[in-house]
């Protein structure tokens, strides 16, 4: 095994809280975006309303031992933003009573994987960046 793979496989509290954190950051952005597109309130209790729907999904794909076991694959981030999508669309039309018109679902699925994908690209390359930097 490469230095450079087994430091990406040392996954540490910190490493699993950060990874967690950009998930629950993707959504917040989401949830302030979205309100902010339909010029509606970005106040904190609005803000709670809109988004518990989605925090609830991504709470429940952190749940799935894929996800909290190898948090660092993009694969895995692509499927947490599969799930906190298909999840997080499910609970807010079924749970929370609100609509999914339009291109809602597709631009809901398209912001979530691509981001919670991308935040592992960056750290993959964040993880080879710096071991290459040290030959």
């Amino acid at each position: 095994m490469t230095d450079t793979l087994a430091k990406e496989r040392k996954t540490g509290v910190g490493r699993w809280i950060g990874f967690a954190a950009w998930d629950l950051a993707v959504v917040v952005s989401f949830v302030l975006i979205g309100r902010d597109t339909h010029q509606e309130s970005i106040g904190f209790s609005e803000v709670v309303r809109t988004g518990a729907p989605f925090v609830l999904a991504v709470a429940g794909a952190w749940l799935t031992p894929m996800v909290h076991r190898q948090p660092w694959l993009v694969a895995v981030g692509i499927a947490t933003g599969v799930i906190t999508s298909v999840m997080g669309l499910f609970f807010r039309s079924v749970v929370f009573g609100e609509g999914l018109s339009g291109v809602f679902p597709v631009v809901t699925a398209l912001y979530l994987i691509g981001l919670m994908g991308l935040g592992r690209v960056v750290f993959r390359l964040w993880v080879v960046g710096r071991a290459a930097a040290r030959f």
